[in-house]
């Protein structure tokens, strides 16, 4: 045993991350070495050590990581309770164009890419909508590409959608957006997907009253896509295929309650999957009264379906504030990193003088390898 071993030079070089999350072992394999372990909750394990002489320590190798992680990421705590929202990171308000639609009435969120261009869907009264523009730009006189979903009752590669049809939260997945809808009018159901550059396109068929295709997601641990049906007494995540939207019910997920909480189907708004196997949710309802209550975000084991808390976000100030959509997308706020980019809807329905807005918050997350 080596007394006054400097353990705050070693610690020094990790970052505050591994400090608070780490278990410690070491080993001496000969009286002038020193190997150090840690294993990170997310299963990681590094080591470094010190190989020189015992006389002067020398200085620490640098730390790398053995192996690859392991399935023990998808049952960690990215301490949801923790995250903070960092600022907003863009918003658009009372925007039409040309007054011939206005993209961002009834708008359902944003799937981000990883170039960070924002694809958001909308439902106003005439068009329903996906409109793509890059968060860097001004949005001056037109946002970016613009792409009609129907017009009316126009047809989507076979499928005609009524006026009653309702485009839902989208996600971005390896080059493709995807884009739920659901038509009570024509019992239409399904999810339209689009390549980035809205080129190749095709509509995915659902069956009638499986899910209500109000969003959905990817997971990439299994490339399944994911919806839910409100009418579930226990939330589930129902499997898809990916190509043809065929059911795959051995790969559903079954969503735990945290505490006494209800966790409904219901009140999803809209969800994404991490590469760790989480499941992030995030719940913003009208409550009957003319505001939008329960800003609330979840997160949840993509395996085991385990609840590992939930956020309050709050209104924002907006009287008619409505979580839409959340993905994860890292970027640089205010010189801090943050992860998980949050949409919301401040509905001002009715008032056709000050259409909906646009927002997107940017979250930090204090322990980022565990998302």
């Amino acid at each position: 045993m080596v007394s006054g071993w400097p353990g705050k030079v070693l610690w020094g070089d990790l970052n505050e991350v591994e400090r608070a999350r780490v278990a410690v072992g070491a080993v001496a394999r000969t009286p002038g070495n020193l190997d150090v372990f840690v294993v990170a909750q997310d299963g990681r394990v590094k080591t470094s050590g010190k190989w020189e002489s015992i006389l002067d320590w020398g200085t620490w190798q640098d730390w790398w990581q053995i192996g690859q992680p392991s399935f023990l990421c998808i049952v960690t705590d990215p301490a949801i309770g923790a995250w903070e929202k960092i600022g907003t990171a863009y918003s658009i308000e009372n925007y039409s164009i040309g007054h011939e639609y206005i993209f961002t009435n009834d708008n359902q969120g944003a799937a981000i890419d990883e170039d960070w261009t924002l694809y958001v869907a909308s439902n106003d009264a005439v068009h329903k909508t996906l409109t793509k523009f890059s968060v860097w730009a001004d949005i001056g006189e037109d946002p970016g590409a613009k792409k009609t979903i129907s017009v009316k009752s126009a047809s989507i590669y076979g499928y005609d959608l009524s006026k009653k049809a309702h485009v839902g939260a989208p996600s971005y997945w390896r080059g493709w957006i995807y884009v739920p809808i659901q038509d009570t009018g024509t019992q239409t159901f399904g999810v339209y997907k689009v390549r980035k550059d809205f080129g190749e396109g095709k509509f995915l068929a659902g069956e009638p009253g499986e899910v209500d295709f109000t969003w959905g997601s990817v997971n990439p641990l299994n490339g399944r896509y994911y919806a839910s049906a409100q009418i579930d007494a226990v939330p589930i995540l129902k499997a898809y295929d990916l190509d043809t939207l065929e059911r795959r019910p051995e790969d559903d997920i079954a969503l735990t309650r945290m505490g006494v909480t209800a966790i409904s189907n219901s009140q999803i708004q809209a969800g994404c999957f991490t590469e760790r196997g989480h499941f992030i949710t995030v719940h913003g309802y009208p409550a009957g009264t003319g505001e939008f209550v329960a800003n609330t975000v979840f997160c949840f084991s993509s395996l085991t379906g385990h609840c590992y808390g939930a956020t309050f976000t709050g209104q924002f100030d907006h009287v008619w504030s409505e979580l839409e959509d959340v993905a994860i997308a890292p970027m640089w706020y205010g010189g801090v990193r943050t992860w998980v980019q949050i949409s919301e809807n401040n509905n001002e329905e009715g008032r056709d003088d000050n259409p909906d807005d646009f927002y997107l918050y940017s979250y930090s997350v204090p322990f980022e390898d565990l998302l």
